[in-house]
């Protein structure tokens, strides 16, 4: 019986070693990419998961009450994403989840002279696969997130004239992996000028896919 205890427990060891091996794998590594990561004046960056490249003019940063965000050159608000034709796009070097999107220098109106609440549109596309979805003001505290799977809106800054209107998206397209992601104005007026929606890029924190 000894005998056989001692090759069940020799089998048994390099059993345990592979589940505690297994156990010990590391979980993918979040990587964190803000406005400062990104290097403006022209219309390409390089950033530490991909790149990004402005539309409308070249990447051009902005600072409101001490919050730096990265937006557009030009348009009618310098530094921001606005209905001048501009746009961000942000293309990853392999697919990830975006855990968390944030964006800025959105704010309740009147302030800014903006006419109503402003709202940006968020793209994450994969493959064939186009997820959208808008970020709206309800009102300087509070923001509202229309992709379905996605996650809760919590306000950073306030979005008035004494903060920078900053708004962070929990897991903005749920578990989809994505591997571009565009940030859009959104006419919210019908007006072509500055009182459309208008904001800049923040931050946002992306998960590699497992594997």
């Amino acid at each position: 019986m000894k005998r056989s205890f001692s090759m069940l427990a020799g089998l048994m060891v390099p059993a345990l070693g592979l589940v505690l091996g297994l156990a010990a794998a590391p979980a993918a590594q979040a990587t964190t990419i803000t406005a400062g990561d990104i290097d403006g004046g022209s219309p390409n960056a390089t950033i530490a998961i991909g790149s990004v490249s402005a539309i409308g003019g070249n990447l051009w940063h902005k600072t409101v009450q001490g919050v730096e965000g990265v937006g557009v050159g030009g348009g009618y608000v310098g530094g921001e994403i606005d209905n001048a034709r501009e746009s961000m796009i942000f293309s990853f070097d392999a697919p990830l989840v975006l855990s968390e999107l944030q964006l800025g220098f959105l704010f309740q109106t009147p302030n800014h002279d903006d006419s109503m609440n402003e709202a940006a549109e968020v793209i994450g596309m994969f493959g064939d696969s186009v997820y959208v979805g808008q970020l709206s003001l309800v009102d300087a505290l509070t923001g509202v997130w229309s992709f379905a799977f996605g996650g809760a809106v919590t306000n950073l800054s306030i979005g008035t004239e004494a903060g920078a209107g900053v708004f962070a998206i929990a897991n903005p397209f749920g578990d989809f992996l994505i591997d571009t992601l565009i940030l859009n104005p959104v006419d919210v007026t019908g007006q072509a000028d500055h009182r459309n929606a208008d904001f800049s890029f923040i931050s946002m924190t992306a998960v590699p896919e497992p594997g």
